[in-house]
């Protein structure tokens, strides 16, 4: 009997073990698919989103732990939420990023993971300058700007020398010393929103200032910067190569000697001052991403120089700037034989605080070519005979960040003109668009002058925004210089399916501002290459003035309005 009661509860004990396990492992299936839900909620959402031009009014009050209604998904369910980490306010700004919160239960298992989303808009247009200061442009030597303008947001000063190239200004000093086309801006140019340091911020890897010396001379040399290699010893290498350095108060940080592959993000203290060169080869890793990000809204941050000359040597510094697991352009070894030219490439942001508290400048020397754009906030000084290019691959795809939100109410961008030309492009190649202050409504219009034949003219791509089937309706204002003509408004569509389709309207216009509304009805099959909306004459070339264009669809639009930040993505607390 004894013998038979161990028995009983050994194998009693052997039944609950193995309750327990299945126990175990039931619990580990529903942890496991609860966080597929909880993704899967932020993807729906973010679809969701998308889909509604107006989602930050029609959810604005789907925050703060008021997820969605629970919607049934393989074995549990998905819900949702959203947080503008700004201000915390969904409505007040269209430009500001939202973080996507996903929750996901199965059984008694919740998982919340979130991710951010930007707006996917039209990208800014001070990404088409080479240099764009926020407040004057100061010139002190020769300044050669190819690829694009030189722009400010007020006025252009040249103390001496000459600037080669196009200028966009407020005002110009001493414009006999522009050797380009000086087009004053009739509103300051758009900067982007502070946000995006923080933003790149969650994304980075901290560089511990104590890797960087002491006391309050900091110094990076002699390194090679790289999503595989991290900058210091006590840095996490980054995937994306996005790493930060806080400077405190009265420190200053000297960048020189390296190869940069990557983003690099600064934080001025009081006083703090940054200074990149010489010997800098730099460009980020990830087309997306900016290069440099200096956050200097502290009360009287310090000045931000940025030079751009000299060799970086391998036998100089004992660093092999080229290994295999980081290649220069394909080229990969294990010596120190090799020698490169400085140059600096992508965008140079440095964001200021309010005018008035911080006036320090941000200072460019470049005998060694820039090529990019440098993004700054109040004055920026060229005190050194530079190079400037502008990159038009950052306007056509601009960084994470560097967009603003499409009007949901038109097709176009820039369609009032404030902007000048800002998302338009010239039809014709000799065809000229010059901002003019000859406006319908606001304080600009687009003149389109240096036209060659009646077939040339104005246009812009609407293909991200344009749907197959749709009645479009445009609304227009036009005035011709010499005399009336009739134009033609054309919707000019290259679809795998049709190839090149053109819808003409045409419409008479007069020498004085002459209102113009027409509709098209594109339909195509297939995969649409190209759309593209203009403006053209039927007799002659001369030359014409567009203001206010509207040009809106039927139906709704397609996914367009954000994009999710790669690398947000992050495990959050269940509520």
């Amino acid at each position: 009997m004894f013998t038979s009661l161990i028995v009983t509860v050994i194998a009693f004990a052997g039944f609950q073990r193995l309750r327990i396990q299945e126990q175990d492992a039931s619990m580990q299936r529903d942890w496991n698919e609860s966080a597929v839900l909880a993704s899967s909620a932020v993807e729906y959402a973010l679809t969701k989103l998308g889909n509604d031009p107006d989602w930050r009014t029609a959810y604005a009050d789907r925050v703060a732990g008021n997820y969605s209604d629970p919607l049934a998904l393989g074995r549990g369910t998905i819900r949702w939420q959203l947080e503008d980490p700004v201000d915390g306010d969904l409505t007040d700004n269209p430009d500001d990023p939202v973080r996507i919160y996903g929750l996901g239960t199965v059984g008694s298992s919740q998982r919340v993971f979130s991710m951010l989303a930007w707006p996917a808009g039209s990208p800014l247009d001070a990404l088409r300058s080479a240099v764009h200061a926020g407040g004057n442009l100061d010139v002190t030597c020769s300044l050669d700007v190819r690829n694009g303008p030189a722009t400010a947001n007020d006025e252009l000063q040249i103390a001496t020398g000459t600037l080669l190239g196009d200028v966009e200004v407020t005002s110009v000093d001493r414009p006999d010393s522009v050797v380009g086309t000086v087009t004053k801006l009739p509103v300051p140019k758009t900067m982007p929103s502070s946000i995006v340091y923080a933003v790149y911020e969650a994304l980075a890897s901290t560089i511990p200032p104590t890797d960087l010396g002491s006391g309050s001379d900091l110094v990076l040399e002699d390194a090679l910067v790289s999503p595989d290699q991290a900058p210091t010893t006590g840095t996490v290498a980054n995937p994306d190569g996005v790493y930060r350095i806080q400077l405190a108060d009265y420190q200053s940080l000297t960048i020189r000697d390296c190869r940069i592959e990557g983003t690099l993000l600064v934080e001025l203290g009081r006083y703090a001052t940054l200074s990149i060169g010489p010997r800098v080869l730099w460009q980020p890793a990830r087309s997306d991403y900016p290069a440099l990000l200096v956050d200097g809204t502290a009360d009287y941050s310090g000045e931000v120089m940025i030079e751009c000359s000299g060799d970086l040597d391998e036998a100089n510094t004992g660093v092999n700037f080229n290994p295999a697991t980081t290649p220069y352009y394909g080229d990969g070894d294990n010596d120190l034989s090799d020698s490169y030219t400085a140059s600096l490439n992508g965008l140079l942001h440095i964001i200021r605080g309010d005018v008035g508290v911080n006036l320090s400048d941000t200072v460019i020397r470049a005998p060694n070519k820039i090529r990019g754009c440098i993004l700054a906030d109040g004055e920026v000084r060229i005190d050194q005979d530079s190079i400037l290019a502008a990159d038009p691959l950052l306007y056509a795809k601009p960084p994470q960040g560097y967009a603003s939100f499409p009007d949901p109410d038109n097709l176009l961008t820039n369609g009032d003109m404030e902007n000048g030309a800002a998302g338009w492009s010239k039809l014709g190649a000799n065809t000229s668009l010059i901002t003019s202050t000859d406006a319908h409504e606001g304080a600009a219009s687009v003149l389109v002058t240096d036209r060659d034949t009646p077939s040339t003219g104005i246009q812009q791509d609407i293909t991200a925004r344009l749907l197959s089937g749709f009645e479009v309706s445009s609304e227009l204002w036009l005035k011709m210089a010499d005399q009336q003509e009739t134009v033609e408004l054309v919707l000019e569509v290259d679809s795998s399916g049709e190839g090149v389709q053109r819808w003409v309207q045409s419409a008479a216009v007069d020498t004085d501002w002459t209102s113009v509304r027409l509709e098209h009805e594109p339909m195509w099959s297939g995969t649409l290459n190209y759309a593209r909306w203009q403006i053209r004459s039927t007799a002659s070339s001369q030359e014409f003035w567009l203001d206010e264009a509207i040009v809106q669809q039927s139906g709704e639009g397609p996914a367009s309005t954000l994009s999710a930040v790669s690398g947000s993505w992050r495990a959050e607390s269940v509520p």
